[in-house]
């Protein structure tokens, strides 16, 4: 419900979080907003997003990256996939799953497998928290993540609503 700040970019930013903690800061945005479904709702339940990142690494060269989210997917899943000039890397963040193709053997090897319950995430985030009041230790995800992340997200919407590329 949009009173309540619904909405899939809102509902599902975790994504924006862990693009954002992976690359780096978002440069630029082109976003298109839509409801696309017979669901019940008065918000966007699709997004598709264009952003520019200025990568943390590789002397700060830019990245670009492409986001899809949805409500409207029967088949739950939350996939990301990373293509670099010597191989990809493709994760399976519902199953725990992280691959490497590489470029030199043509083949895609498992690096991990950790099939976790729904909720674990939920608990170690509640573990850490209580952890870092108890030994007066820094979050590792602080306000300023948080605020960081709600800016791309205005900066989406404003993206969409203006239907031009916005610089952050």
């Amino acid at each position: 419900k949009k009173r309540l700040g619904g909405g899939v970019i809102l509902e599902l930013c975790h994504e924006i979080d862990y693009i954002l903690w992976i690359f780096g800061s978002v440069k630029w945005t082109i976003a298109h907003l839509s409801r696309q479904s017979s669901l019940d709702v008065d918000v966007e339940d699709t997004a598709d997003i264009l952003m520019g990142l200025k990568l943390k690494a590789f002397n700060q060269s830019e990245v670009n990256v492409s986001l899809n989210m949805d409500f409207t997917r029967h088949d739950n899943h939350r996939l990301f996939t990373v293509i670099g000039e010597k191989g990809t890397l493709k994760s399976n963040l519902i199953k725990g799953r992280l691959s490497h193709f590489s470029e030199k053997t043509n083949q895609w090897k498992d690096l991990s497998f950790n099939q976790v319950d729904r909720d674990y995430s939920y608990r170690e985030q509640l573990k850490h928290f209580l952890c870092c009041i108890e030994e007066n230790n820094t979050l590792r995800t602080t306000g300023e993540d948080g605020l960081e992340v709600l800016k791309v997200i205005d900066k989406i919407k404003e993206s969409h609503s203006e239907e031009s590329k916005l610089f952050i």
